[in-house]
């Protein structure tokens, strides 16, 4: 006989390794879940918030009425918002023929229904000339992504 007992435990019992498997298992899909809500919440907020820009933005409208040359650098353009709902300008320029624009100053971006605007710049790069056959276009443009766009020298008032 042996002074040494032989130990028959060779590793973990088949039970622990059992528990331990479903015990991580559960932690790598609490993590999961986790992320999930996390991520659905902020599509579903993103999606909630691009309804409503796309929802506010129906029924609106903006046209140019008139284009004013009235001197060589200085032009002035009457936007009318046509739609049912208020507007914010965001951009309104004056181009020439050859790709130089004016931006016209906007001094209060916020228009009410049927209001109209003046939209001015006294001192343009644009240089034009008596008959105004340098005018190129005239666009205005809104936080909706609606614009309006002016291109015809009928349109244009030339007081050069």
């Amino acid at each position: 006989m042996s002074i040494f007992k032989q130990s028959k435990k060779k590793g973990l019992s088949p039970l622990i390794a059992t528990v331990l498997l479903v015990v991580f298992t559960i932690g790598i899909a609490t993590i999961i879940i986790s992320w999930m809500n996390t991520y659905t919440k902020d599509a579903t907020a993103d999606a909630n918030q691009d309804t409503r820009t796309m929802l506010d933005c129906t029924n609106t409208n903006i046209d140019i009425d008139n284009v004013y040359i009235l001197s060589e650098n200085s032009v002035k353009v009457i936007a009318r918002n046509t739609g049912h709902k208020p507007l914010i300008l965001k951009e309104a320029f004056v181009w020439d023929v050859n790709g130089t624009r004016c931006n016209l100053n906007i001094t209060d971006g916020l228009l009410a229904e049927s209001e109209s605007i003046e939209l001015m710049n006294d001192s343009c790069t644009t240089t034009f000339t008596s008959g105004c056959p340098e005018f190129g276009m005239a666009t205005v443009s809104t936080t909706c992504s609606i614009s309006s766009k002016v291109e015809t020298l009928s349109s244009i008032v030339c007081n050069v």
